[in-house]
């Protein structure tokens, strides 16, 4: 997080987290006891909605969303640095989801398949599919399992590729079928740098094998994280904020849903200190 989103934060959001209520509001204004100073009998903290910003006269103390936080750990006998307001924040207040701010879901839940076996890539069709998407069939024997799975709400079975993800689980591809079992969540691809600075994010797996054999098979040094499912973003913003990368490289398609990803990714750089994003293109 940096100062900047953390600004962005409704005063009345930190508020609430720290239990306190309205004693009046209007549309514009909102008025509680002071939490600084809680023996003094009226409402002297009063929140602008419009410009997010706080003043309170039984202190002569003002600000924004920063300055609350600080002055209310200050006023908990904590240290009040800039690192410490925004650990709070990330700690307490978080961040909205990039699936429901950008509108990134698909329609259809990611959980609903049982895995009932899986073993080594053997089923031609299968394989063919895998060759139709560019990948050669002894790598798509390193890559995939063949697994057979149990829809959760048809109860229909299938065989299909599976790509393990992060979870122990595995991503579902084939002609007909997109999903995920047990758990939706992403896969991640080390880099190979040691600790680097730069992660790629891809849609699927295809797209990141066919910007691979544009590289003529040259892996990258940064990290790639595969969504499998644009409903993955939140899973992926969860890894990149923990590793505090510098670089970010976003490969999506060019079409709504693609747009969509791409915006929710430099909207998820630009609350980050030092994340710069870099929209790629798939048509290489």
């Amino acid at each position: 997080m940096n100062l900047c989103y953390a600004d962005t934060i409704p005063i009345r959001t930190i508020l609430d987290k720290l239990g306190l209520e309205p004693v009046a509001e209007t549309c514009d204004h909102a008025f509680f006891l002071s939490p600084f100073n809680p023996h003094h009998p009226v409402p002297s903290l009063k929140v602008d909605h419009r410009s997010n910003t706080w003043s309170d006269t039984s202190t002569s103390s003002k600000g924004g969303p920063f300055e609350m936080v600080q002055a209310w750990l200050v006023h908990q006998g904590f240290q009040g640095t800039e690192e410490d307001v925004l650990h709070w924040l990330r700690f307490n207040i978080g961040y909205p989801s990039l699936v429901t701010l950008f509108g990134l879901t698909e329609g259809t839940p990611l959980d609903t398949y049982t895995l009932l076996s899986k073993t080594t890539l053997q089923e031609g069709a299968l394989i063919r599919y895998a060759m139709r998407q560019g990948i050669a069939r002894d790598q798509a024997g390193k890559m995939f399992k063949q697994i057979h799975v149990r829809s959760m709400d048809t109860g229909e079975e299938f065989k299909a590729l599976g790509y393990r993800n992060e979870v122990g689980g595995y991503a579902i591809y084939s002609p007909h079928v997109a999903g995920m079992t047990p758990i939706a969540a992403i896969s991640f691809i080390r880099g190979r740098e040691h600790k680097p600075e730069g992660v790629n994010v891809f849609k699927n797996i295809f797209d990141y094998y066919a910007v691979m054999r544009s590289r003529q098979d040259t892996p990258f040094d940064q990290d790639s994280i595969i969504l499998h499912d644009y409903a993955c973003a939140d899973d992926a913003a969860t890894y990149i904020r923990g590793y505090r990368y510098k670089h970010l490289y976003s490969w999506f398609p060019a079409d709504e849903r693609g747009r969509r990803t791409t915006e929710a990714f430099d909207w998820l750089c630009g609350t980050e200190p030092d994340l710069k994003h870099r929209a790629m293109s798939l048509d290489m």
